[in-house]
């Protein structure tokens, strides 16, 4: 049985690209409608949720060994057969089921909720279903916040492969495991099992890990990594993977054969939008990735796509960005003319982060750079942690002081680019930064040394 009714805003997916475009709304006078299978979308049951928590228990498991090790006399060593993997899981479902409880707990403000699966049925309508009934939605504006999928692995295979969406289905940790691309999902998962004791390899088909980070930083965490003891395998193209006893074995087409008991494949994701119909709301697409406006428009005017569904950036200070940007347009019409100037974050060990331009991109921009480097590893902080060196990176323009872009591999990085998010959104010069006092020992004391190395 069919069912009508009609909304001024619906938004489609429960992530926080969702989340936050319906609150703008309730906080601007009106009552939107949120559509989705779950709440918290993809990045409570296959994102960041579930990598950072991995993240943070294997840091904990890392950190619980390294530092008992300067007290035992007899040293502890990681142990794959006594880690359970079940309470793993248990922690990470508690942890699941307390970021729905609060997105619950924000939609219970003036948010209406379908639980369902949605379609378009045409330009002005969407289609709802659910166990029971099929219920059809008119609309005014229509916000696409579904989040992102794993992309498809097309190669031969008879290997049952793990990725993000099934990693907790895990029963015991393999002794070996190879994780197949080297961006920022490859990266956290390979981080993930080396500090848990598994032999790690990456296999990436460019000439670098983390193809959207500054070159010299990544170089850093690579060399990290081998020093780790992660094999890492550049300029790979796989032919077939193929089972032989309990191996994976991946056939690569120059020859070489990578074996491990375990495959983990992180090649990308894309826009989690197939399953929509957009063609049938007049939405055009361009090689998967939807055709928007800097607004976040689509091309059917009254429909908008944000957060990781865009398949521009997949983060969440990306979602929020892309929201507000997106209902702003909406509610008064304002353009977006704002520089972009989302961070990049990996907590991986040590942090890479980012934000801005690097120095290809200034310099493809037409400015007259400079660029200013500091090491790090003598700050109190950093010493007590006994933290491996650090680097960060400024790119700025030469006449201007304007800061472009600022890049960091080292301990703290993540609060240190937090600082930089908002002294460049400011337009704060870099010679500036010499008269700014931080708290210690913290790692933000760096921000002060990078202005005074500017002006002396």
């Amino acid at each position: 049985m069919e069912h009508k009714k009609k909304y001024k805003f619906v938004i489609i997916g429960a992530g926080p690209a969702g989340i936050h475009a319906a609150k703008l709304l309730v906080n601007n006078g009106h009552r939107p409608l949120i559509i989705s299978e779950n709440i918290g979308g993809n990045y409570c049951y296959s994102g960041s949720v579930i990598s950072n928590t991995l993240l943070y228990l294997s840091a904990t498991y890392e950190a619980f060994l390294r530092d008992c090790n300067k007290l035992l006399k007899k040293s502890l060593m990681p142990d794959l057969e006594g880690i359970d993997a079940g309470k793993i899981k248990k922690y990470i479902e508690s942890v699941i089921n307390k970021f729905t409880k609060y997105i619950t707990d924000e939609m219970s403000n003036g948010i209406d909720y379908i639980n369902g699966k949605a379609n378009f049925r045409d330009a002005n309508t969407i289609e709802v279903l659910d166990k029971k009934s099929k219920l059809l939605i008119g609309f005014e504006k229509v916000i696409i916040a579904s989040g992102s999928a794993s992309k498809n692995f097309d190669l031969p295979n008879n290997v049952k492969l793990l990725k993000s969406d099934n990693i907790l289905s895990l029963e015991t940790f393999p002794k070996s495991v190879t994780v197949i691309g080297g961006g920022f999902v490859g990266c956290e998962f390979a981080v993930f099992f080396k500090r848990m004791g598994v032999n790690t390899t990456i296999v990436e088909k460019t000439d670098h890990l983390l193809a959207h980070f500054e070159e010299q930083i990544v170089k850093k965490l690579e060399d990290k990594f081998k020093k780790d003891g992660i094999s890492i395998f550049k300029n790979i193209q796989i032919a077939h993977i193929d089972k032989v006893g309990n191996k994976g074995i991946i056939f690569c087409e120059n020859g070489e054969k990578i074996e491990s008991e375990q495959i983990f494949i992180a090649i990308g994701r894309k826009p989690n939008i197939e399953f929509l119909e957009i063609d049938r709301a007049n939405i055009k697409v361009k090689e998967d990735i939807p055709i928007l406006s800097n607004n976040f428009q689509t091309t059917n005017d009254n429909v908008y796509i944000i957060g990781d569904a865009t398949g521009r950036t997949m983060s969440v200070p990306f979602c929020i960005y892309s929201a507000e940007k997106a209902i702003k347009h909406i509610l008064f019409k304002e353009e977006n003319k704002d520089k972009y100037l989302v961070p990049k974050v990996l907590c991986l060990n040590p942090d890479i982060a980012s934000i801005g331009l690097d120095e290809k991109e200034a310099i493809q921009e037409g400015f007259n750079i400079d660029v200013v480097k500091y090491s790090y590893s003598y700050l109190k902080r950093h010493v007590i942690e006994m933290a491996q060196k650090g680097l960060i990176k400024i790119i700025f323009d030469k006449n201007t002081k304007e800061i472009l872009g600022t890049h960091i591999f080292g301990r703290g990085g993540a609060d240190i680019i937090s600082n930089f998010s908002i002294i460049m959104q400011l337009g704060i010069s870099i010679d500036r930064l010499s008269n700014c006092f931080f708290n210690h020992p913290t790692y933000a004391e760096i921000i002060k040394e990078l202005g005074q190395m500017v002006v002396n």
